[in-house]
């Protein structure tokens, strides 16, 4: 072997060597990246439930609320607001009149009476400024 030929071989070891380092930090990067996505979106899934479960919890209070006044009207406005906007089958206000033995005008009314005490549950004293 000629040194011509030693130092090809040597360059192309090289090349073959720097293209090697090339792919295995751009795979390692995109491995990094995606990991760091799957972290994200699964840190947004638990803020999401969080908040969720807080305001349910915080409706759970609006609901001991209800039923410890007593009053029909407003254990009719937390059963309105849940068949509204918390089951899973939501209902119309056509069916929860129905259901309610009301009119429909009731149940809008009826939620309007539940939205400054929920409020102020969801979102605590900044919004009762609001109000």
């Amino acid at each position: 072997m000629n040194s011509n030929e030693i130092s090809m071989g040597a360059a192309n070891y090289i090349a073959i060597t720097n293209r090697i380092m090339e792919i295995a930090v751009q795979r390692g990067a995109e491995a990094g990246i995606k990991a760091a996505m799957e972290y994200l979106m699964e840190e947004k899934k638990a803020q999401r439930k969080g908040r969720y479960d807080r305001r349910l919890r915080m409706l759970n209070y609006y609901r001991i609320a209800c039923e410890e006044s007593g009053k029909e009207e407003e254990m009719r406005c937390y059963r309105i607001i849940k068949a509204t906007y918390i089951d899973e089958e939501k209902k119309s206000a056509e069916e929860i009149a129905e259901m309610e033995n009301v009119e429909r005008r009731t149940v809008y009314k009826n939620i309007n009476m539940a939205i400054k005490p929920l409020s102020a549950l969801f979102f605590g004293v900044d919004s009762i400024k609001i109000y």
